[in-house]
């Protein structure tokens, strides 16, 4: 769900500085849990797409992927740089990019990706389904190219 608590602004409270900027965090997933959604997605200031309460975001648009820029408030996230990363290196299309809640409307796909989730697949925005309601083939694709990084990393380090 689009969550009613903002994401502070990044001039205020650096989204870095993890220990001081959660609360909001806390607020909308705890919102969320209220209204009986898993996560709660929050805007920054300005109504842009900032990123989900424990998660980043990426929205599946016309082709691309997109993310919501650093400059939107949001924590870098290591998922998500390795996510861009996978793009980069197997030319599929990906950009950093301020999102409107009209873009998630629209999005064909969208998910959520963290350290501890990896890429959840977000199947419904505000009790609307998203695309088809299922798991769609980008998110699919993206995750195996992720899982296969995670198993080269873990294997070239003996772990």
């Amino acid at each position: 769900m689009i969550s009613s608590v903002r994401r502070n602004h990044r001039l205020a409270l650096d989204p870095l500085a993890k220990t001081g900027s959660y609360l909001n965090n806390v607020m909308a997933a705890r919102e969320a849990r209220r209204l009986g959604y898993d996560e709660a997605i929050l805007l920054d200031l300005e109504g842009r797409v900032a990123e989900g309460a424990t998660a980043n975001l990426f929205a599946w648009i016309e082709g691309c992927w997109y993310t919501p820029p650093l400059e939107c408030g949001i924590l870098s996230g290591i998922t998500r740089a390795v996510l861009l990363e996978q793009c980069r290196a197997h030319e599929i299309a990906a950009v950093e990019h301020p999102l409107s809640m009209e873009d998630l409307t629209v999005a064909e796909e969208l998910f959520l990706c963290s350290s501890v989730r990896e890429i959840m697949p977000v199947t419904q925005l505000n009790s609307a389904p998203v695309g088809n309601g299922k798991l769609g083939p980008e998110t699919r694709a993206l995750y195996a190219l992720f899982q296969a990084k995670v198993a080269r990393y873990t294997e070239e380090n003996g772990l």
